[in-house]
């Protein structure tokens, strides 16, 4: 976001440009402009209620979702706004209470657009805050929000009060606006805010990112929460320019130790500003990760150090949730560390059980069998996380895995059945003897017909264990009779279609009549002549 009188320079091009804000407040009202009206316009899976703002280069709507909760802000960016879908993926990776959630992102007819919660209690801008405030509540969070973005391997590239969130006031704030994020070793041009905006990127034409220049976004920030305006508001270029060759000031009604940190967050040579450690030992000297007036943050922080990350692909794991989230989202990259033994000594951290766990789930034949067993035994769930999919019970697996029958023999859904992991999940879930006896018989059912296995269980999973056919439903095998009868029409068809229904066969073995199948298909086929 932005105010009036800060120059904002779109991802893509450096030149001075008044433009409209990222971000939203929502008592602010909807401005004209050239982007299109989308009242009443699905746009992804969302729904446009009203126009919130619209400026030279972006347009903000207010949206529901399919819960028809007006909760969500869509907003549109020009058509000449570059589009890069693998940092969209990454920040959608992202799972951290201190960086704006994105929902989405695609293009709305020839705008690219992206969908982020609605916050309504607005952005920090304009606000000015205490010391207390500043150092106990907000530099904690944003230092971890950039921690975590620069995990990613990402700049945010537009830190700045406008983009600074409250979730809960005066509590809780996240970094949002992603308009100007780009990859840390990437060489394409960046936008950003100039009275916010680090001096290598500005005497760069915009080419030079790091996460050096975040953090010295972030001390301007500072000093713009403090007093209340950056101390190069209002400001041009050039004179921007001649600021940063002098230095720029700290308040003088602040502490020492505040003011020493800030001086060397702003400071013009950007190897010689604080990095994420450096900020992190300044927070716990001065006492404000640990104080007792923001337990939450401490809790957090002091988890947080404990704990040895894990590295997966362009995210950071710090807990066992994490690594489920992630799993589900990349099944074959977290079998490929369980099998290279990489997730060990993590592990390790929650439980010292855990190492030899994953020793012995890694010796499995079967690496999906291997991994299954691990999350199920770390953290056991009604939840089914299988193959890059999660169910939300075993109900919910056996309706989708119905649905794609006839099933190929190595199909994720005959696998799972196949390995005796059902067996093994009912055991993880306090299943009793009557469940696990037939999780055994499903077992050796999906070695010869995996479909009719699958059946078998949907019905069983079932609320009412009926036999629905063609509209109807069966409660007996009379009425099954009674249908035939009467079924004068394509009476032939009818039978040979039931014959081969694996539905039919499980009905029949669900209501203990099973070993009556031959005998009914003789009866059945006397009706027909």
């Amino acid at each position: 976001m932005q105010t009036k009188g800060e120059q904002t320079l779109p991802a893509g091009t450096f030149f001075d440009e008044q433009t409209l804000p990222a971000g939203v407040n929502v008592k602010d009202e909807a401005e004209p402009g050239n982007f299109p009206v989308l009242d009443g316009v699905t746009v992804g899976k969302w729904t446009v209620l009203s126009t919130l703002r619209m400026g030279a280069h972006t347009a903000l709507y207010l949206a529901k979702g399919p819960d028809d909760q007006a909760d969500t802000i869509i907003k549109l960016y020009e058509e000449e706004h570059p589009v890069m879908p693998g940092i969209m993926r990454r920040l959608m990776m992202l799972r951290t209470p201190v960086i704006m959630t994105l929902l989405g992102y695609g293009k709305e007819g020839q705008y690219p657009y992206e969908a982020v919660p609605l916050l309504a209690e607005g952005s920090l801008e304009g606000q000015q805050f205490s010391e207390k405030t500043v150092v106990q509540v907000i530099l904690p969070q944003l230092e971890e929000a950039l921690f975590q973005l620069h995990q990613s391997q990402l700049v945010h590239n537009d830190v700045k009060p406008s983009n600074l969130f409250w979730k809960t006031r005066n509590e809780t704030i996240v970094l949002g606006d992603f308009g100007n994020v780009c990859c840390i070793t990437g060489q394409e041009k960046s936008g950003g805010t100039l009275a916010y905006m680090a001096p290598e990127v500005l005497f760069s034409n915009g080419l030079t990112h790091t996460p050096a220049s975040d953090y010295c976004s972030m001390g301007i920030t500072l000093i713009a929460l403090l007093t209340g305006s950056s101390p190069l508001a209002g400001l041009s270029e050039k004179e921007i320019r001649r600021e940063w060759q002098r230095g720029i000031r700290c308040p003088d009604n602040i502490s020492p130790q505040l003011a020493s940190l800030l001086q060397d967050l702003v400071r013009y040579d950007p190897r010689r500003r604080p990095d994420h450690i450096r900020v992190r030992r300044w927070l716990e000297r001065e006492g404000a990760v640990d104080s007792e007036e923001f337990p939450v943050l401490a809790r957090h922080d002091k988890g947080r150090k404990r704990i040895i990350p894990l590295q997966f692909r362009n995210r950071v794991i710090l807990d066992i949730h994490e690594l489920i989230e992630a799993t589900a989202q990349d099944w074959n990259y977290t079998a490929f560390l369980l099998r290279q033994h990489q997730l060990n000594n993590f592990l390790m951290q929650f439980s010292p059980q855990y190492y030899q766990l994953c020793e012995k789930c890694a010796q499995t034949f079967d690496a999906d069998e291997g991994l299954f067993y691990l999350l199920q035994t770390i953290e056991p769930s009604k939840e089914i996380c299988w193959c890059g999919k999660i169910y939300r019970d075993l109900e919910d697996f056996a309706q989708q895995s119905a649905a794609e029958c006839p099933l190929k023999p190595d199909s994720s859904s005959a696998k799972f059945l196949r390995l005796g992991l059902l067996h093994f999940y009912l055991g993880k879930n306090n299943g009793t003897k009557e469940q696990l006896d037939f999780a055994v018989r499903l077992q050796n059912q999906a070695e010869e017909d995996p479909d009719l296995a699958i059946t078998q269980l949907l019905i069983t999973m079932s609320e009412h264990p009926e036999f629905q056919w063609h509209g109807r439903i069966f409660y007996t095998i009379g009425d099954v009779a009674d249908w035939l009868l009467h079924c004068e029409e394509n009476l032939d068809s009818a039978v040979e279609e039931l014959y081969r229904a694996k539905q039919f066969e499980a009905w029949l073995k669900f209501i203990r009549c099973g070993r009556f199948l031959p005998e009914i298909k003789s009866k059945m086929q006397e009706v027909v002549v």
